[in-house]
């Protein structure tokens, strides 16, 4: 009988193959030995790249990944961190500190109890900031 892991796979590494080390040494030959032409000569989507990334490179805005479109916006640094403040809190209250780790230990508790305890790592938490289950 198969333990169940409820998805969670498991933190060991498989075992050394030695019949694959010949194999392993010769794509690790054939990945060094990659040569690329030194007088490589771009096209024009390329060329236009590469102004792009350079510009963006050089600019001191943001650029934000919309959340439901494949659009980016750019703004300032600070104009992004107001606006996330603003957007985090609305659906988020603060908690005293005893809350995350009262969560931590049941969590521990529960991946002990299904014998996930060597597969689940401990989450870590950052903020006061829990989800408010009571949305508007």
């Amino acid at each position: 009988m198969t333990k169940e892991t409820y998805g969670f796979k498991s933190k060991r590494s498989p075992p050394h193959v030695k019949e694959l080390d010949q194999f392993e040494d010769a794509m690790f030959d054939m990945i060094q030995s990659i040569q690329f032409k030194a007088n490589h000569h771009p096209n024009n989507l390329q060329r236009k790249l590469r102004n792009d990334v350079t510009e963006i490179r050089k600019d001191k805005h943001v650029f934000v990944k919309a959340d439901k479109t494949t659009n980016y916006y750019k703004t300032t640094p600070e104009e992004y961190m107001r606006l996330l403040n603003k957007n985090l809190t609305k659906a988020e209250k603060k908690t005293d500190l005893n809350v995350p780790n009262a969560i931590a230990t049941k969590d521990k508790q529960i991946a002990e109890k299904l014998g996930l305890d060597d597969r689940i790592d401990v989450s870590a938490h950052t903020s006061r900031l829990l989800y408010n289950y009571e949305r508007p």
